[in-house]
């Protein structure tokens, strides 16, 4: 795996499935970083400086490698592995303000956009801590894959409310896209919707050179929007989960269906409240 020479290609317009429309795309990759750095810090000063010492050695400590157990989405091989240079997941995340119930450990809402080395943009909650938006990167080294970490209630216009059979849900909307940008180079990129704006937020992008056969493995890049759990049990967590989530490969770009995905739980108490044809589910 190598760090790719940057490339001069510009994302400045995203084709929107809902609207049939392109959308503008604002670089805030620098602006982002930043925040990522203030936040951590304010937040560790603000909300713990009663358990310093102790807390100092848990921050060194890192958040636990996405790809666990967990009850969600994971795609059928020849709908994920359906792309040859391009493969992106639009998906909004229902995100609550705690974890709720029982919940003492790390508990992930993530995905994959179906290729090997590509990018996880997750909501974070551990215990009841606020959750915080995270980005992990699987074409970086591993001691660098955790590249942003920053609390989501600083996301401002990139959170809004949605009704969903009945009931409100504050949600973010990413846009999960890999893309081979020149021969052999690729571009991991991470991008939220501004909802007062009506664009994309370009919060990130790395830059890798791999063979493009190493983008298609039979477990890396395989699970789509799946609830991620970190301890054996829970009950009375809050309604969270995933909105119209749609995997593009290349030019195609379905909802996830039965027919292209499956639904998978590992028996730790989950219980699906609401699903619609597996691209839109929320547990509690």
């Amino acid at each position: 795996m190598k760090k790719g020479k940057p490339y001069p290609k510009k994302l400045t317009h995203i084709f929107d499935e809902g609207t049939g429309g392109y959308l503008p795309v604002i670089d805030r990759a620098d602006a982002f970083k930043a925040l990522s750095r203030r936040s951590s810090a304010a937040a560790f000063k603000k909300k713990r400086m009663e358990k310093v010492s102790i807390l100092k050695k848990e921050r060194r400590k890192k958040p636990p490698v996405p790809g666990g157990i967990g009850y969600g989405v994971y795609y059928k091989q020849a709908y994920q592995w359906n792309f040859s240079n391009f493969s992106c997941l639009d998906m909004s995340v229902l995100a609550p303000e705690t974890a709720g119930g029982n919940s003492s450990n790390y508990l992930y809402l993530t995905a994959t956009n179906g290729t090997a080395y590509g990018v996880e943009a997750l909501i974070s909650y551990n215990g009841q801590d606020e959750p915080e938006f995270k980005i992990f990167d699987w074409a970086k080294e591993e001691s660098d894959r955790w590249t942003r970490s920053v609390l989501l209630s600083q996301l401002g216009d990139n959170i809004s409310t949605i009704n969903i059979n009945g009931s409100d849900h504050r949600y973010c909307r990413i846009l999960n896209r890999t893309e081979m940008i020149s021969g052999g180079i690729w571009e991991n990129k991470i991008c939220l919707f501004n909802f007062p704006n009506n664009n994309w937020d370009l919060v990130y992008a790395y830059q890798y050179a791999i063979d493009p056969a190493e983008q298609k493995d039979k477990y890396q890049g395989s699970w789509g929007p799946l609830v991620e759990t970190f301890q054996d049990n829970y009950t009375g967590l809050h309604a969270m989960g995933f909105y119209k989530a749609l995997l593009y490969n290349d030019a195609d770009s379905p909802k996830l269906t039965a027919q292209n995905s499956t639904i998978r739980t590992d028996g730790d108490g989950i219980n699906m409240a609401f699903l619609d044809r597996n691209w839109t589910f929320y547990v509690d």
